[in-house]
């Protein structure tokens, strides 16, 4: 107690009596309850305490954790309830798509502390994962769970917990820099520990995407020679997961062709934007537009013809990605009107950390909250391409 009041204290922290207990952290058997307040309000006496969401326990009891895991999946399950209509409410694929995203997620999210549930505790997991189904597909309570999973499509939920804990993240780099320090850096700079260490790629051919090398054609010539960095990366790591955050569009083909890996691009911004056009139509001079280009007709024609030819190879590269996610609006619209494939387009306000290139394999695990929806477009891709062995997506 004395610790929860410094510590509340020292952060000028408010404490909510009626989501909040104090743990019982003695042995000794008391003749009564004692009473116990906080800021004058009476806190009730249980075995845990609940502060800003986080559970306070005596010991880290699977029990509790399957416990507070099922309350929250049940919560969802009757959310969906309201909405599985069979004549007015969403497509079947759409209902399963937001039980995979939405109520199974919870417990890959804590994959870490339910691949050490008990055969039991897996049964309990598997009953949350066929009530979602049954909902989904609108079949009665009888039946069997054969066959609903295989008119879902969907593996058993217990199997897959059990693989994710296998999985672990590589990190394509071209720095020389030692992997404790870019472990280092990311806990300082975005305050989070990763939870298992990284191996870091090191590629030699980093330098020839560096636009210091290619004063003209430069959008051009750097996007051929990250065709080659590619080519280095597959050669020397073969991902089963690809992810892309450095906006080198050209290596997707590499990775989707060569390495038949599924591939996920994260966009910053577009390597090139239909603004740069303009400003070359209009014969605007700006950062992509020099002066004596913008003043000469020959020139900026030219140029127009050679942006229009690079605008479509970007298209055509572009396409080749299974998921595209980007961080503004901004970026959502030129990529949906270059890439063309808005049903694939997801849209993140949140910061996402970006490790240069991010390659998945199964002895690999990626530490990150917004990818949780890549399982998506894997469980798609499962027809063309299996995955045997599944990665984690868990919080910060």
């Amino acid at each position: 107690m004395e610790n929860v009041y410094k510590w509340c204290n020292y952060w000028k922290l408010i404490i909510s009596p009626e989501k909040c207990s104090i743990a019982d952290l003695s042995k000794k058997k008391l003749q009564s309850i004692p009473r116990i307040t906080y800021a004058g309000f009476p806190l009730p006496w249980k075995q845990t305490i609940k502060y800003l969401g986080i559970n306070f326990s005596k010991a880290n009891q699977n029990g509790v954790i399957l416990k507070t895991i099922r309350s929250k999946a049940l919560r969802k399950i009757n959310a969906l309830k309201s909405i599985a209509y069979k004549k007015y409410g969403p497509r079947t694929k759409d209902l399963i798509n937001i039980v995979n995203n939405s109520i199974c997620c919870l417990f890959y999210y804590s994959c870490s502390l339910t691949n050490k549930f008990s055969e039991t505790q897996y049964k309990a997991c598997n009953s949350i994962q066929t009530m979602a189904l049954r909902v989904a597909l609108g079949l009665p309570k009888w039946t069997p769970n054969i066959v609903l999973m295989k008119i879902a499509g969907q593996e058993v939920l217990s199997e897959k917990i059990k693989r994710y804990k296998d999985a672990h993240c590589a990190v394509y780099s071209g720095d020389c820099v030692p992997a404790t320090d870019i472990i280092t850096n990311v806990e300082v700079r975005f305050n989070i520990k990763l939870l298992r260490n990284i191996d870091i790629v090191y590629l030699r051919t980093h330098f020839l995407v560096e636009a210091k090398y290619y004063p003209i054609f430069t959008l051009l010539m750097q996007s051929l020679r990250s065709v080659v960095l590619g080519l280095e990366a597959l050669l020397k790591y073969a991902p089963d997961i690809y992810i892309d955050s450095m906006g080198y569009a050209w290596t997707f083909p590499v990775f989707t062709f060569l390495g038949s890996s599924p591939v996920a691009a994260y966009v910053h911004y577009p390597t090139i934007s239909t603004d740069m056009l303009k400003n070359v139509q209009t014969r605007t001079t700006a950062v992509n537009n020099r002066g004596y280009i913008s003043k000469s007709k020959i020139f900026s024609q030219c140029k127009l013809v050679y942006y229009q030819i690079f605008v479509s190879w970007y298209g055509l590269v572009g396409r080749q990605a299974d998921v595209i996610m980007v961080n503004s609006s901004w970026t959502r619209n030129h990529i949906l009107e270059l890439w063309k494939k808005p049903q694939l387009t997801l849209l993140f306000i949140r910061h996402v950390m970006c490790l240069n290139l991010i390659a998945f394999h199964w002895k690999y695990v990626m530490v990150k909250q917004e990818l949780c929806l890549l399982l998506n477009f894997v469980q798609k891709k499962t027809t063309s391409f299996k995955l045997k062995h599944s990665i984690i997506f868990l919080k910060d």
